[in-house]
């Protein structure tokens, strides 16, 4: 588990105070005065001196770009050499710029090998870094027990990202047999001590009840924590709070306040969901324009549900001109994402030849992939295609076949037409029951087509039969599907 931002501060906090000279008391004053380019002339003298505490302070700043311009390279000069002198937050520090490759090429070896040595002269932030190593198998066999062990002595020196890690792998069973209060106990330690990873994991335990009792309320309360602290995905589970009414009272701008904070730091779902606010006009007036932003946001990392949204604005000139060929291009880019809708979509646009070339083979791999998924219109499409032979076989079995799954989804024209081929044995055998349970739940859902048929059909049935059907009616009588 990468916690880059944490470390990255680590590398510009960990500095080792030991006998101070007057000259390094002026350098920290001038560095806390905020007079950064007279402290780097004074860490610079103490540096060419020899003396590694300077020289790990000018390779923070040149990775961070305080008072010179920002120079991975640099950074790394200044860091070798305390490291070479054993210096252990500088030991740290370059390990992080080889396993990132920043200033050097990436070099998990080398990274691994100066996180032990930071680990080995009790650095918090070596201990910690050598255990996520181990924790995710990487430069070494991934070990839970090494991991932990590393993690704990982080830990135990007070270091908020030892705390969590310790508590995480309470938290999953990992390395150590699960414990809930032991992981929470950890938490609060980081949480404690400003960790946003801790104060969202609280949030969550609170919010799913693990390890703590259920309560929406302090599931917001710590969620509120991390957001403050800039967590894109805190940020996101508190707008969803507000949107939803959860731990807090329903507030639909403190919902977008929040949601949006989310978005702008790369939160995909909270941009998607952004979109459909004001795609649908959901608590915010309509923009098509500003859910195109959104939309695109979210689709350019991937979020499929997105990419299929803008290819139906597309497709319905909805903020954008009508556009069948632009709307193929997003529902192509959603249907490889595995979107069943999208699949749909775009089968419909090959079979009719919209924005594409007519391929009706294509249109049915489509249906398929996502009749597989379980998505029923597809799988009333692929009924109809089987049924009456649009570029494959004809074949009555496969079409009842692929209308039953929609049916038993409650798909109304898809009850119909299977109905429809009980009365007439096609790809099954004729039965009146099994079509007027059918019909009836057609009916129900406003068919009127089914309910003309399954009047005609009663009349060829007993009280008994019919009593039959109406209770297997109950099967087919669920909500239909999009």
């Amino acid at each position: 588990m990468r916690l880059l931002p944490a470390i990255v501060t680590v590398c510009l906090a960990l500095v080792s105070v030991t006998a101070a000279s007057a000259d390094w008391d002026e350098a920290e004053a001038a560095y806390e005065a905020g007079d950064h380019e007279r402290a780097y002339g004074l860490f610079e003298q103490l540096a060419i001196e020899g003396q590694a505490r300077a020289q790990f302070r000018l390779g923070s700043m040149h990775a961070a770009g305080i008072g010179v311009p920002q120079d991975d390279s640099r950074a790394v000069d200044w860091y070798r050499k305390a490291a070479e002198q054993g210096h252990a937050d500088a030991q740290f520090s370059l390990g992080y710029m080889y396993q990132f490759g920043r200033g050097v090429p990436e070099d998990v070896s080398e990274a691994l090998h100066r996180y032990r040595q930071a680990a080995d002269q009790g650095s918090a932030a070596g201990q910690s870094a050598l255990g996520e190593m181990y924790d995710n198998g990487n430069g070494v066999p991934e070990d839970d027990a090494k991991a932990l062990y590393w993690y704990r002595k982080s830990a135990q020196q007070g270091f908020a990202i030892g705390q969590f890690s310790v508590g995480r792998m309470y938290y999953k069973g990992e390395g150590v047999p699960k414990d809930y209060a032991k992981a929470i106990e950890w938490y609060l330690k980081a949480a404690q001590q400003g960790s946003r990873l801790a104060q969202f994991h609280l949030g969550e335990a609170h919010e799913t009840g693990q390890g703590v009792p259920q309560d929406d309320s302090l599931a917001a309360d710590w969620y509120r924590k991390a957001a403050e602290l800039g967590w894109p995905e805190a940020r996101y589970r508190l707008g969803m709070m507000y949107e939803e009414g959860r731990g807090v009272a329903a507030d639909s701008s403190e919902a977008v306040r929040w949601l949006i904070r989310a978005g702008l730091r790369g939160h995909a779902e909270a941009q998607y969901y952004l979109g459909k606010k004001a795609h649908l006009g959901i608590g915010i007036p309509v923009s098509h324009g500003i859910a195109m932003l959104w939309y695109e946001r979210a689709a350019d990392q991937g979020h499929s549900i997105a990419q299929y949204n803008i290819g139906y604005m597309h497709l319905n000139g909805e903020g954008v001109p009508e556009d069948s060929g632009a709307a193929a291009g997003w529902f192509e880019r959603a249907a490889l994402g595995g979107n069943s809708q999208a699949q749909h979509a775009l089968g419909i646009l090959y079979e009719r030849g919209l924005g594409v070339a007519q391929d009706v083979g294509r249109a049915a791999d489509l249906y398929t992939q996502s009749a597989n998924q379980g998505y029923s219109p597809a799988q009333f499409a692929l009924g109809n295609m089987h049924a009456n032979g649009n570029g494959i076989s004809q074949d009555f079995e496969k079409a009842a076949y692929w209308y039953r799954k929609a049916a038993q989804q409650g798909h109304g024209n898809a009850q119909y037409l299977l109905g429809l081929m009980y009365v007439n044995g096609e790809g099954v055998a004729k039965d009146f029951i099994e079509a007027y349970a059918l019909w009836t739940a057609a009916s129900a859902g406003g068919n009127s087509d089914a309910e003309e048929g399954r009047k005609h059909i009663a009349e060829s049935m007993n009280a008994t039969q019919i009593a039959k059907a109406e209770e297997m009616s109950r099967e087919y009588s669920k909500p239909q599907a999009d």
